[in-house]
């Protein structure tokens, strides 16, 4: 039960495999997400969604150095950006005290999600509104379009990006079946990554999610019509290189604990150690 509840994998890949990997480590769910800073679509016969993930939203993006030399952020506009940060990650520790999540019951936790989804929807539109503030029009295009790089076919769940496409209700319906599907084959594979302990076993595991990533991707994109997938794909830009060391990394305000050099510690140990003597 206790596993069921835990963070799940995404069920559909992002555009390139390696944020795959990491939007694979912060799902919190097979709930349907969205990703746009707005609330649950309606009248559309969709679900309400989750908030934005790491890599995902449009603040976080904007804390790889490299996405902002890309949209040619401004000294001025890198301490607004900042400050807008750092707003919202104030506002984001005032939500009280956190409950043990192996303590609740399953009504309880699905009462959390809920609420840590609107919560998440909140923060992102106000961020996606303070950011409108602060970046022109073509920056804001530039980071959007890097969004949808880095999100891939999850896009399509993104409200903005399915009214552009005018996503239909049916193809919507197709699409979290094919998600689910896809999630389902995804965690089968993973857990027979698990029971690799060779080498060779890890790779052939490997090479098997990269192969569920492109059937993934494929399935997704077939539900739309060619004109669709030939917007979509303009929607994209010109194609961002995203800094592997970046993916899931530090952020501008870990820089100095970042910068810190390994050998550091030691050394310290070692002064003591002299001080002691």
């Amino acid at each position: 039960m206790q596993k069921r509840w835990f963070p799940l994998l995404a069920g559909v890949v992002f555009s390139t495999f390696i944020f795959t990997s990491l939007v694979e480590a912060q799902d919190e769910g097979p709930q349907r997400r969205r990703r746009d800073g707005g609330g649950p679509r309606e009248g559309r016969g969709g679900r309400g969604g989750a908030g934005p993930r790491r890599g995902g939203d449009l603040l976080s993006l904007l804390r790889i150095e490299e996405v902002r030399t890309e949209i040619k952020l401004e000294t001025g506009q890198e301490e607004s950006v900042d400050e807008i940060a750092k707003k919202l990650r104030g506002e984001r520790g005032e939500r009280g005290e956190r409950r043990n999540f192996r303590d609740l019951s399953e009504e309880e936790r699905t009462k959390m999600f809920a609420e840590r989804r609107e919560a998440a929807e909140k923060r992102a539109a106000e961020a996606k509104k303070m950011l409108a503030g602060v970046l022109n029009e073509k920056q804001m295009k530039r980071l959007n379009e890097i969004k949808i790089q880095v999100e891939g076919v999850r896009a399509l769940n993104d409200n903005e990006v399915a009214a552009k496409l005018e996503i239909t209700d049916e193809q919507q319906g197709k699409i979290e079946a094919a998600e689910e599907a896809n999630r389902e084959k995804k965690q089968e594979a993973m857990r027979g990554r698990r029971g690799g302990r060779k080498s060779g076993d890890r790779e052939a595991a490997m090479k098997k999610m990269e192969e569920l990533r492109k059937s993934a991707e494929s399935s997704v994109l077939d539900i739309l019509t060619k004109e669709q997938q030939a917007q979509f794909a303009a929607m994209q830009g010109k194609k961002f290189d995203m800094p592997q060391r970046r993916l899931g990394g530090r952020g501008r305000g870990d820089r100095q604990r970042g910068d810190r050099q390994r050998g550091d510690r030691p050394r310290r140990n070692r002064d003591r150690q002299n001080n002691d003597e």
